[in-house]
């Protein structure tokens, strides 16, 4: 079953929601190109981009299909349990002296 989580949930663990949605938006791109790393480890080929046009031509068979779980869910997951460390990369700002130089 599908639980809703409320906004202010995520609150908890960052400033505010924008920031969680863009640590979860990362941290899900980084699991979803680990999982296509991983398939490709396994099959030992390159995986391929296609186009929608090309679906019709595709065939898999279910031995094929491996079910992944989804990104999205993996990162809000990792989230919530504390898993995820983010922080801020300041720019050194130039000294005063340096600047006036």
């Amino acid at each position: 079953m599908i639980n809703t989580l409320p906004l202010n949930e995520l609150e908890k663990y960052t400033d505010n929601i924008y920031e969680a949605i863009i640590v979860l938006a990362k941290r899900a791109r980084q699991i979803n190109n680990e999982q296509k790393q991983s398939l490709v480890n396994e099959n030992g080929e390159e995986y391929e981009e296609f186009d929608e046009d090309d679906v019709g031509e595709i065939e898999m068979t279910k031995a094929d299909y491996v079910p992944l779980p989804k990104p999205t869910t993996l990162a809000l997951n990792e989230l919530l349990s504390g898993k995820i460390k983010f922080e801020y990369y300041e720019e050194e700002q130039p000294d005063d002296e340096e600047k006036e130089g």
